[in-house]
């Protein structure tokens, strides 16, 4: 699946034309004290309370959480634009997410993180709620990463063009929505209310079913779900799979949390499990697949193969930040079809859950 058109749209900023940038910006910075006075005709008293230097950033999680953290993560643009892909650089600042919010007091952005342009200089961060295994109060690669902002915080300083598509931003922290459907940047809220979605967890259930054709005259059916790995010439050592029932004339399945680690592949950094419908002529009459059994065929929607995979939560920012660029995409559970356009190029399309409710076993439905 293809998703460098996504990183396109962010490593556009340092060179996008007019109109393809539009900002929502604040320059307020917090005071490092706070005094307030109260008179009265007798007295008058006068208290001054230390709040943290920086600039106020406010992140909004759409769910509540426990023991989560966030961290301001910068994007290297520079190495971004070279290698044609997302680089991240240095954390700047974080915060524990206290139910759903969390605020982090900003810094500048520091020297070597700035791009510089015609007379101002950028920065881009992102932020990322993560569990903090190692108690650090920072991310650290190999941790759970639970969400990723869709909003991206551009740090801005020098003097800005008058036209075009910097000509909204403003010296300071500014907040910036990047589009990953193609239509550049667009206007978000402000730095107060910035959202944070829980966009990594996993999704650890997915059901459907539908009809069995797919009857013999000398055995029981059954349909079971294999992983890709598995080899078909090999039904006696096919190891734990995760769906395997005697079917009628209709079926369900329900399949709840991670496959078998031995399910598991790597592929281009991401960790999955790919998992396939095999329907199969119970021969031995046994309840079960094993080699005295005989595959038949497989499990379709619209006469077209359905596959799943399980996606292994995000433990590294690339692998989040691809997850949270494809919208259709999510970490855990996903049902799919390959299918080929007009040219003959494959492309996956997910399923719905109304679809997966509509699927059909058929002799014509096969690998």
């Amino acid at each position: 699946m293809d998703h460098k058109a996504s990183l396109f749209t962010l490593l556009a900023l340092v060179g996008c034309s007019a109109g393809t940038l539009e900002i929502t910006n604040s320059t307020a910075t917090t005071p490092s004290t706070l005094t307030t006075t109260t008179s009265t005709t007798t007295s008058t008293t006068t208290s001054t309370a230390t709040v943290p230097e920086g600039t106020r950033l406010d992140f909004v999680a759409d769910i509540k959480t426990s023991g989560l953290f966030v961290s301001l993560v910068g994007i290297d643009l520079i190495a971004s634009k070279a290698a044609d892909s997302i680089v991240f650089g240095d954390q700047l600042a974080s915060a524990p997410i206290t139910g759903t919010t969390a605020t982090i007091y900003a810094p500048d952005a520091p020297l070597d993180s700035l791009l510089y342009m015609d007379n101002f200089s950028l920065a881009l961060f992102s932020g990322v709620a993560f569990d903090d295994g190692d108690n650090n109060e920072n991310y650290t690669i190999g941790e759970n990463i639970a969400g990723m902002t869709e909003v991206m915080l551009a740090y801005v300083e020098g003097t800005l063009p008058k036209k075009g598509g910097y000509s909204t931003l403003a010296s300071g922290w500014n907040t910036v929505l990047v589009d990953f459907d193609g239509d550049g940047m667009k206007i978000v809220g402000s730095i107060d209310a910035i959202p944070l979605p829980m966009n990594q967890l996993p999704r650890e259930e997915i059901s459907g079913g539908g009809t069995n054709e797919v009857i013999s005259d000398w055995s029981e059916t059954g349909i079971a779900v294999f992983p890709f790995s598995a080899d078909l010439g090999d039904l006696d050592n096919l190891g734990e799979l995760i769906h395997d029932e005697r079917v009628d004339t209709a079926f369900t399945f329900h399949f709840v949390g991670a496959p078998p680690d031995d399910h598991f592949q790597e592929e281009n950094g991401l960790n999955f499990a790919g998992e396939a419908f095999v329907v199969y002529a119970d021969i031995d009459d046994n309840d079960q697949i094993n080699g005295g059994d005989l595959p038949l065929a497989s499990v379709c929607y619209d006469n077209e193969l359905v596959l799943f995979y399980y996606l292994a939560q995000a433990n590294d920012l690339s692998h989040a930040f691809f997850i949270m660029s494809s919208p259709d995409i999510n970490a855990g559970w996903n049902a799919f079809q390959m299918l080929s356009d007009s040219s003959g190029k494959e492309t996956q399309v997910f399923l719905s859950d109304a679809e997966l409710s509509n699927l059909v076993a058929h002799w014509s439905c096969s690998f």
